[in-house]
């Protein structure tokens, strides 16, 4: 019987096997003469004897061929032989001994599965050509990943020769062109060959062996290349069109989704025989760790997408870290791949599942608390959850191998994934899309309304400035009257009584009317102001390095902080005397509280020197924030006022005996004594202010509220020397 590899009409390259009894020693045999025929009739008879004994000792199954059928696994007609040892030959598994420890008894389904050991496999089948002529097969093991595999065929004298092959080995040591391990194998009628094969791999052994019919094959063949052709073509369109998305919105989202799906597309090619096949077809050891290593770098930046996708360090903060050791480790492990495959593989084997299980519960609770990019993650990640739990359990023997569960599992839940994850950040773009045209036209209408509330401030206020000023014209122009009436009219002392009374009359109700104008006036200039101030602030930082404009905007600031301080006073003042005002109490963080009035200081003035003295320990004051901010930045910006340029003022604030003590202490011209008495009265303004701007409210309104918060001023001042004026607040403010 002779097994050799047959060279017909197939369309790969190959050598073939060919099965036939020793006919054509018998042949050979007639030549000879009747005595030598009768030896070897004899010899024959004795072969023929001894091999109908050993196959009545052997108890594995017969294949039998037939016609009928395009394919047949070979699951159930294999016999098993482990060898722990790596050390078993040819001549050793067919000795009596070792051979009747081959095992036909194994559980059913498309392949054998011996998960992960370092053991080495044989297999022995027995195929019997029942046929008239000569039958032709491809046996086919659909595993790609298998580091050796080794078939062991009988020449025409009886010696088994083997043909070495495997993922370790070069592609070109394959007989058949194919991402798995095909062999064209031919049978001549009326035959029966054992045929043995061995078996052994670094990565989980599962062995799906098919007999097929060549013609059928190369149909199955074709339709499996372009199911990869499929995959492998959606998987490059969605890469490059999140690529493109990439480049044009530096979302890194989608570089991330990018880096994820072409590691796992990578490894899915080594995983499949693809890149043996095609791109690394002499470099076996590359193509070995393509694998390993493309899982665990998509593990690693999926992970990544996952924590940008969900948000993880805003929504789970506690979780996040560990999301980062989990790439910090699937990074390791790629490394360690390198190093020592056998190694590394069960480490990350226990850490692909802690990261499936972690990946699970941060979709879950993302989910559950209504985030909406977690839907989308769910229903991605659940479909490569069971794909890669079915990849796993079949492996490690749990669940039957099949073509699913061995093949297609990983590749038809990738593919869910990827659609499903493009799906989102589509979804991601046209949300981001949305809410910036909604904030676009949100900041028109705010623009518009801004626009629109300015031009109306402005009309309306000329429109009470002319009213205001007509209305005063009118009362100057009643007292001139009355006082030209009283001239006149001396010699008449009850008419000019009556008229004086009048007139006294007319000028209270215009200075009850000044005083509503100056109210209304400060009020309206409050928006303006802050539109100016805001705008000037802007200015300021886009030029800020423009020697022309930034002291001219310099100079607009500290106009509007001046103008900003005499319409708070103006204000405070008209409530203060409107008899109905109430201090608006709260906590007040000094340290913050004398940092703000400083600043404000130095707005006022870049040439005098402001130095805030305060307790290291800070403090708190209950008081009205606005009236004490307004009360300290009239004492600072009177110190100013009065005191020569590059010169010091001093805000200093201390802890005192149930209260706090501020004080403002300036180098100026001082008061004179006759003065000191008159300070504190409304639009009394000393000798010396006559040449500067004031309006004579700043003390009064220090001193009124210094009142309403139960406390008292103090002024101590030189002439030539200086000013000090203290200002003693109670740490409980009296009712007012």
């Amino acid at each position: 019987m002779t097994c050799k590899f047959y060279s017909s009409t197939m369309p790969r390259r190959g050598r073939h096997l060919t099965v036939a009894y020793v006919a054509g020693v018998l042949r050979r045999g007639l030549r000879l003469p009747i005595h030598g025929l009768s030896v070897l009739l004899l010899t024959c008879s004795l072969l023929q004897l001894q091999s109908t004994n050993a196959l009545a000792r052997d108890e594995s199954p017969l294949l039998k061929l037939g016609e009928d059928k395009e394919w047949v696994s070979l699951t159930s007609y294999f016999s098993v032989l482990e060898d722990p040892g790596n050390k078993l030959t040819i001549e050793e598994v067919q000795h009596p001994e070792i051979a009747s420890r081959f095992l036909s008894e194994h559980s059913p389904g498309e392949a054998l599965n011996f998960t992960y050991s370092r053991s080495a496999f044989w297999l022995r089948i027995r195929i019997r050509n029942e046929s008239n002529e000569r039958t032709d097969r491809m046996l086919e093991i659909a595993k790609a990943r298998l580091s050796s595999v080794q078939i062991y065929y009988p020449d025409e004298n009886g010696i088994y020769r083997a043909f070495k092959t495997g993922e370790l080995l070069p592609f070109s040591t394959r007989p058949y062109g194919n991402r798995f391990f095909v062999f064209p194998v031919s049978f001549l009628p009326h035959t029966e060959q054992v045929l043995y094969l061995r078996i052994k791999s670094t990565t989980g052994i599962i062995i799906p062996a098919k007999l097929w019919m060549p013609r059928a094959y190369h149909v199955y063949e074709r339709w499996d290349y372009f199911s990869q052709a499929l995959y492998f073509g959606m998987a490059a369109g969605l890469i490059l069109f999140n690529l493109l998305l990439f480049i044009a919105l530096r979302d890194l989202n989608y570089l991330l989704y990018v880096g994820a799906s072409s590691s796992l597309a990578i490894a899915l090619s080594a995983q499949n025989g693809l890149l043996a096949e095609y791109v690394l077809v002499d470099s076996s050891f590359m193509s070995t760790l393509f694998a390993p290593l493309g899982f665990a770098m998509a593990t690693a930046i999926f992970i990544a997408f996952t924590r940008r996708m969900l948000s993880t360090q805003e929504f789970l903060p506690q979780v996040d870290p560990y999301l980062k050791l989990l790439i910090a480790l699937q990074v390791f492990l790629s490394c360690g791949y390198v190093i020592s495959y056998d190694n590394f593989s069960m480490p990350w084997q226990v850490l692909s599942a802690a990261t499936m299980v972690t990946l699970m519960s941060v979709g879950v609770t993302c989910a559950y608390r209504r985030q909406r990019s977690a839907y989308f993650f769910m229903v991605a990640y659940v479909a490569l959850f069971l794909a890669g739990l079915a990849t796993n359990l079949t492996t490690i023997g749990v669940l039957p191998a099949n073509l699913i569960t061995t093949m297609n599992a990983v590749q038809l839940g990738s593919a869910v994934e990827m659609l499903v994850l493009a799906f989102a950040l589509a979804d991601r773009f046209i949300v981001i899309r949305r809410e910036k045209e909604k904030t676009q036209r949100e900041a028109l209408i705010a623009q518009q309304n801004l626009v629109d509330e300015l031009r109306s401030f402005k009309n309306d206020l000329e429109v009470r400035v002319a009213q205001r000023t007509s209305e005063l014209q009118a009362s100057n122009a009643t007292l001139v009257s009355a006082l030209h009436d009283l001239q006149v009219t001396q010699g008449k002392l009850i008419e000019s009584e009556k008229q004086a009374l009048h007139g006294e009359r007319v000028a209270q109700h215009a200075l009850a009317e000044q005083r509503q104008f100056v109210a209304m006036v400060s009020h309206e200039f409050r928006s303006p102001l802050a539109v100016i101030d805001a705008a000037s602030q802007l200015l300021g930082k886009k030029f800020s390095q423009n020697s022309d404009i930034a002291p001219i905007l310099a100079r607009i600031r500290r106009g509007v902080s001046r103008l900003s301080g005499f319409v708070d006073n103006c204000l405070t003042e008209d409530r203060l005397d409107s008899g109905s005002f109430k201090l608006q109490l709260s906590s007040v963080d000094l340290p913050i509280l004398m940092m703000t009035v400083a600043e404000g200081g130095r707005l006022l003035s870049e040439r005098h020197r402001i130095i805030v003295d305060q307790d290291q320990e800070g403090g708190v004051l209950t008081a009205d924030p606005l009236l004490l901010r307004i009360l300290l930045h009239n004492l600072l910006s009177n110190a100013i006022k009065y005191s020569p340029p590059d010169s010091e003022v001093l805000l200093r604030c201390r802890n005192v005996e149930e209260g706090y003590l501020f004080e403002v202490i300036d180098q100026g011209d001082g008061i004179p004594d006759d003065e000191l008495s008159l300070v504190f009265q409304k639009y009394v303004r000393g000798r010396a202010a006559s040449s500067l701007p004031g309006a004579g409210l700043g003390l009064p309104l220090v001193s009124s509220i210094a009142s309403l918060h139960g406390g008292r001023v103090e002024i101590k001042s030189r002439v030539g020397q200086g000013t000090n004026i203290a200002i003693y607040i109670p740490s409980s403010p009296m009712a007012h």
